[in-house]
């Protein structure tokens, strides 16, 4: 063991005595603690202490105990714990009696650096830590990374996406470091989609997915968290407690089973394909619909997964994403199929469109024309009769047109109802076809396929009744007020009460009458 301890505790065991026994060596986030029995002999402690030196951010701490008692500290930042008053203390006893020292070095974590002294301890305290606990810690530490810088002369440098293992100053500038939007955006999809009965970590499998990792121990530790990361965001759920993990995955099969959880040495799954099953999560929430790839990785997986162990088959990720390009297929070919449906249903309406607009356009074709007709009969037949076909239009053939034209003004009106009766009609069958493919269709498709026929946007198939509508309307009412005023201009001059536009008119072309 002497040979793994840190320099500063091997530094203060050859000041005290060379018959030592070194008791314990414990390390966590917070503290590194040396403990050491050791029997005094006539040596002398040097007048200074000259220890090496340990991070800038940590701080040292030592006690002289004698039968589990303290007698004095040393306290490399305090007035009163002085190295003298170790010296004093350690004089003050005879060679040969037995002596306890407690070396303590506190370590503060800061921009996201923290000290590691012992390797070896610090990973036997992560491996006694509940599973629950652990994912808490690194939860609270990691915010966005934590880097765990070696105390020692070891070349060390092994890391993933957040957690890095490395030795003194080395730079980590080229290392991409998960981006933490990316990162949010994965833990509420995955709470969405998965039933998660525990705390809420802030960790993906990207922080525990390490690269050139050669600690074997601390590698088997992470797997096991990077496995349970990866099941948090597949199963349909998973329940976590302080010394228990439960999970059903509901698939072709119902998988179900109890891990304990009470330390992570205790926590036996099977890990060998781990890489397999961080592609698996990679796929589901990178690119395109999470919700399929995830029901379809369940299915495969509930047959392909050993419910004891955790052990996953070889090549599953192939059977997955084999499956899945099926069921693409299989989508594609129904969506094909829906657009072709949706185009005869646009086709149908289209025709509507033209049905609606052709009827309101006969209507008004049918009607002038037949107000012209009474005219052209009238002119014909007076001018057969007598050549003087103004005369011919008499008070009561005049009432007549009046009359003609007042009914043809209503119809006017009635027509213009009819074609927003039906174009209300129209629109009603539009929005229902809408709404009936919403389901199945994206806003976004529905709009690019819709708008042609949207009736309330300008430049459309749909909009093409609005502008005949007011085109033929305004036609429609022009000619009747024309012919209104050459039948009242015709009144006024066979009643004698003048008119200047028939004066002018006969004038120049009716000399004759």
């Amino acid at each position: 063991m002497k040979n793994m301890i840190h320099p500063i505790c091997n530094y203060f065991i050859q000041l005290f005595s060379d018959a030592y026994s070194l008791i314990e060596i414990e390390e966590d986030f917070e503290v590194v603690k040396y403990k050491w029995d050791f029997t005094k002999d006539e040596r002398s402690l040097p007048q200074l202490c000259s220890c090496p030196q340990i991070a800038s951010r940590d701080s040292l701490y030592m006690t002289l105990l004698f039968e589990g008692n303290l007698v004095t500290s040393f306290n490399p930042a305090s007035e009163k714990s002085t190295w003298e008053n170790m010296i004093s203390a350690y004089d003050s006893y005879d060679a040969g009696t037995n002596l306890r020292i407690e070396l303590t070095v506190y370590k503060k974590f800061e921009n996201n650096h923290i000290s590691i002294y012992q390797m070896d301890s610090f990973i036997n305290y992560l491996e006694k830590c509940a599973l629950s606990d652990f994912l808490s810690i690194f939860s609270k530490k990691m915010r966005p990374y934590i880097i765990f810088e070696l105390q020692s002369r070891e070349v060390l440098f092994f890391y993933s996406q957040s957690i890095f293992f490395l030795s003194q100053n080395v730079d980590i500038s080229q290392v991409k470091i998960l981006d933490s939007v990316k990162k949010e955006k994965i833990l509420k999809l995955s709470k969405d989609l998965c039933c998660q009965d525990c705390p809420r970590y802030e960790l993906t499998p990207e922080d525990f997915y390490f690269f050139n990792c050669n600690n074997n121990k601390i590698k088997q530790l992470f797997d096991k968290v990077l496995a349970f990361l990866c099941f948090l965001s597949i199963f349909d759920y998973i329940k976590l407690e302080k010394s228990l993990f439960s999970f059903r995955l509901n698939g072709f099969k119902i998988l179900k089973n109890d891990f304990n959880t009470e330390t992570i040495s205790n926590f036996i799954i099977d890990t060998k394909n781990n890489n397999e099953l961080y592609e698996i999560y990679r796929w589901i929430y990178t690119d395109g619909n999470a919700t399929d790839k995830l029901n379809i990785s369940r299915n495969i997986l509930s047959l392909n997964l050993d419910q004891k162990h955790l052990k996953l088959d070889q090549n599953v990720f192939e059977a997955i994403k084999s499956n899945y390009r099926i069921y693409q297929k299989e989508n594609v070919e129904k969506y094909l199929s829906v657009r072709k449906e949706i185009s005869e249903l646009l086709i149908t309406l289209q025709g509507e469109i033209n049905s609606i607009v052709s009827s309101f356009i006969d209507d008004f074709k049918k009607n002038i024309i037949t107000v012209l007709s009474l005219f052209i009969s009238v002119i014909v037949v007076n001018v057969i009769s007598n050549s003087n076909y103004i005369k011919g239009f008499n008070n009561n053939i005049i009432l007549l047109i009046f009359s003609f034209l007042l009914i043809s003004l209503i119809y006017l009106f009635f027509s213009r109802w009819e074609l927003d009766q039906k174009t209300k009609l129209y629109e009603k069958h539009f929005n229902q076809i809408k709404q009936r493919y919403s389901h199945v269709l994206s806003e976004v498709e529905l709009q690019g396929i819709f708008d042609d026929c949207n009736p309330d946007k300008d430049g459309t198939h749909a909009s093409f009744i609005i502008q005949q509508r007011n085109f033929y309307s305004v036609l429609w009412f022009l000619s009747l007020l024309i012919l209104f005023i050459i039948t009242l201009e015709i009144y006024n001059y066979n009643n004698g009460f003048g008119s200047y536009i028939l004066n002018l008119f006969k004038y120049r072309f009716c000399n004759s009458c």
